[in-house]
């Protein structure tokens, strides 16, 4: 969050925000989904890498959204 303060424009603020919440919400997906090791590594991990489909905020957010898991 000190990044935030250490913005100094609108776009960088935007930038690390967008970043900080996509971080978050990374970290929270696995606990949505099956808590086997096995399906971990090799089902939500591979979701979860940099060239893997939930890379994005907004794609990460209308997955946790349409789970239930964050609302309006």
């Amino acid at each position: 969050m000190e990044k935030l303060d250490e913005c100094e424009n609108a776009t960088a603020f935007l930038q690390v925000s967008n970043k900080i919440i996509n971080l978050k919400l990374k970290a929270l997906l696995p606990s949505v989904f099956v808590q086997d090791d096995l399906v971990k590594e090799y089902a939500v991990d591979p979701l979860l890498r940099e060239d893997g489909p939930l890379v994005t905020t907004d794609v990460v957010s209308k997955l946790m959204f349409a789970m239930g898991k964050i609302s309006l």
